[in-house]
C-alpha cells in the first residue's frame, strides 16, 4: 500500500466517523470497531453500521441528518400531544 493510497483511507475512515456522528451514531472504539486492524476494515464497518441503522447508498451529511431526524421523530413520545381543542 502506497502512502497516498493510506492517506486516503485515513480521509474516508475521518470522514465516515463524521457522518456517523451526525446521525446520532456514536462510534466506540473498543465496541464497534474492536475487530478492525486495518483502515479498510474500519471503512467497511461503518459503512456496515451506517446500513443497519437505515441509511441507503453513497454515505453523505445530508442523508445523515435526515436519517438523524427520522429516528428522532421515531423515538417522540405521542402521549404527549395534547388531542383537546381549547388551545390559548
Amino acid at each position: 500500500m502506497d502512502s497516498q493510497e493510506k492517506k486516503s483511507q485515513n480521509k474516508m475512515v475521518e470522514y465516515l466517523k463524521k457522518i456517523c456522528k451526525a446521525s446520532g451514531i456514536f462510534l466506540r472504539g473498543k465496541k464497534s470497531l474492536k475487530d478492525c486492524t486495518t483502515d479498510k476494515e474500519m471503512i467497511e464497518r461503518m459503512k456496515e453500521i451506517l446500513k443497519e441503522a437505515g441509511m441507503e447508498g453513497k454515505p453523505t451529511l445530508e442523508k445523515a441528518e435526515e436519517l438523524r431526524l427520522m429516528t428522532e421523530a421515531a423515538e417522540l413520545d405521542t402521549g404527549n400531544i395534547l388531542s383537546d381543542k381549547s388551545g390559548r
